[in-house]
């Protein structure tokens, strides 16, 4: 008998052991379909009909869809990359309650429509700005007011600080890990400033909108100055970057290239003592290792070079292209192997620039 939560089982032990796009059937259990901070987690139940014969999904609370039907295909196709294996009680909790363990909503939060209310009129400007004990967001504290310091001042100086500290770390190349390091923790500690000076700028500026030119040029500079630092300490931490992924590139190209040529040594060696045709030996080919350089911050995120791609070769010239590598280290080792190959093939063609010479061997005693 099939067991058709059998995917379902073996995601919940181990999560994202297997490939979303199968072709297995035993896709029936239950799942959290994960989605963007601002949209909610539907909850996602799957199980055979009657007969066995075709899925039915179930998201949130819509009605059940059939598989084989255009509406499935669309939830194979998005929906089901982003959903992860959760408990029966899991999926119950957040089916019956509208949200998950983690606080997480799993259905849109319904608005409730009020009535419109006649608008209040609005105070003027000189005296809401007269008054020390109002402080109300979008209009900043007169000079000489005790209402506390100026809109914008804490983040103004916590930007203003960090970017002291980046032009110090960058008056000269990034040549090093540690330095690197500290350029990142800057940039993330002004991304969260950039990110904060943002939004207390909207909470600001919402309710007083007359108070917009003023809001703008209380957060507006710290956010200009926030994103220029961004950009300064970014572009060289990747200037680094790009100069380590090199170095560690060339480093693992190097240890591949030992490790070859010790394996063609040990090939040669089998060959010599076995009287076997060297072309019949597998030698296996060493790829270099796939390295990354990486600095992180201490805001948990990190900076790192692109994924190095590795491609193959497609020999267009044969003779220029041996023309321009015979140099290269394994060339010579080669064209001996063959050389040594036509001196003992009978009524082979001697080409030029080797000629046929005995080799004794003393034979033991």
């Amino acid at each position: 008998m099939t067991d058709f939560y059998a995917y379902w089982r073996e995601e919940l032990v181990n999560p994202g052991c297997n490939a979303r796009d199968t072709d297995r059937r035993d896709l029936a259990g239950f799942y959290r379909m994960n989605a963007a901070k601002t949209k909610p987690d539907y909850p996602v139940a799957m199980w055979m009909n009657a007969d066995d014969t075709l899925l039915l999904l179930k998201i949130g609370r819509q009605k059940p869809i059939e598989q084989k039907t255009d509406k499935f295909w669309d939830f194979e196709g998005s929906g089901w990359f982003h959903c992860v294996a959760v408990e029966h009680a899991e999926y119950l909790k957040a089916f019956e309650t509208g949200e998950w363990s983690d606080g997480k909503p799993a259905r849109k939060v319904e608005k409730v429509v009020e009535p419109p209310k006649e608008p209040e009129p609005a105070p003027a400007p000189q005296e809401v700005a007269n008054a020390p004990s109002v402080r109300v967001p979008g209009v900043p504290v007169a000079a000489g007011d005790n209402g506390g310091p100026p809109l914008g001042h804490d983040i103004a100086e916590q930007v203003k600080a960090e970017n002291a500290l980046l032009r110090t770390l960058t008056a000269k190349p990034v040549t090093d890990k540690d330095t690197a390091e500290k350029v990142g923790e800057c940039v993330n500690r002004l991304r969260a400033l950039k990110s904060r000076g943002e939004k207390e700028h909207e909470v600001a500026k919402k309710p007083w909108l007359e108070g917009g030119r003023i809001v703008d040029a209380a957060f507006n500079p710290s956010i200009k100055a926030a994103a220029d630092g961004i950009k300064l300490g970014a572009d060289k931490v990747t200037n680094f970057l790009k100069a380590e992924q090199a170095r560690l590139e060339a480093i693992a190209i190097e240890e591949a290239a030992v490790k070859q040529a010790e394996l063609n040594r040990r090939a040669k060696e089998q060959a010599e003592l076995t009287a076997t045709p060297i072309e019949e030996i597998e030698v296996k080919q060493v790829q270099p290792k796939q390295v990354l350089a990486k600095v992180g911050g201490a805001a948990g995120r990190s900076l790192t070079a692109n994924q190095r791609r590795y491609y193959k070769a497609q020999i267009t010239d044969f003779y220029a292209l041996l023309d321009a590598l015979k140099d290269e280290p394994g060339i010579r080792e080669a064209v001996e192997v063959l050389a040594h190959r036509l001196a003992n093939t009978k009524d082979a063609t001697i080409p030029a620039g080797m000629k046929v010479v005995e080799d004794r061997h003393e034979e033991a005693a």
